[in-house]
């Protein structure tokens, strides 16, 4: 049973290249939510007032279908500073900006936003459809334990990992633009970064894998191939 630790949140945006699973393509963006540079200045109640409007701001997003996937870092996470991602229904990287430079938590400067193009190998617009109808249904939201792994694949990892599409490990798979460009991420079903680092090591995926604990939505788990 996957359980939860409650963090705050980072943007998923579009991405670049080419899909490494061969599978079809669908271009966002992608947006690493980082500790802002004054975050270290804000007293507790300015901290406060800026982290509800960070959360009012991601459900505004996810309400206009803008922002698909709202996910906070856990621990371990492959850098200190990183708190969380987005995914964006944006290819435009200036749109994308403008649709979340208002986010009280950055106005404020308790974070600071990351973003690059993501080609994912998923469609995530139903999901975010699905989470949208459920909580207007007054379903709560169920979160779920997932790992990200981002890489540099060579030509014979990039190869195993098509044969290894659809034994339900990944949920899906794109290359990075951006400061990025050429690095693969994968979103996995694995709960732990352990369990994550176990499989990748064991199917000849030879890459330095920058490897996070993810919280999100169990609506997620849903779209890995074989569940």
């Amino acid at each position: 049973m996957r359980t939860i630790a409650i963090g705050l949140v980072i943007l998923l945006a579009g991405c670049a290249a080419s899909n490494p699973t061969g599978r079809g393509v669908n271009d966002y963006t992608l947006a690493i939510l980082l500790s802002g540079a004054r975050a270290s200045e804000l007293d507790e109640t300015a901290v406060a007032k800026a982290s509800a409007g960070h959360r009012a701001h991601i459900e505004k997003l996810g309400a206009e279908g803008t922002l698909l996937l709202a996910a906070p870092f856990g621990e371990p996470r492959a850098h200190e500073s990183w708190r969380g991602i987005y995914v964006l229904d944006s290819i435009d990287i200036d749109q994308a900006h403008e649709l979340v430079k208002a986010d009280p938590s950055i106005v404020a400067g308790l974070f600071e936003l990351k973003l690059m193009p993501w080609r994912s190998d998923v469609d995530l617009r139903p999901m975010r459809a699905e989470l949208e109808r459920g909580k207007a249904a007054g379903a709560p939201f169920v979160p779920a334990a997932y790992v990200m792994a981002i890489g540099e694949l060579g030509g014979r990892a990039r190869d195993a990992l098509r044969l290894r599409e659809g034994n339900g490990q990944i949920i899906c798979a794109g290359e990075l633009g951006g400061e990025r460009e050429g690095q693969v991420l994968l979103l996995l079903t694995a709960e732990t970064v352990e369990e994550a680092r176990a499989w990748l090591e064991s199917g000849a995926l030879d890459a330095h894998w920058e490897l996070s604990s993810l919280w999100a939505t169990d609506l997620l788990g849903d779209l890995a191939e074989g569940d």
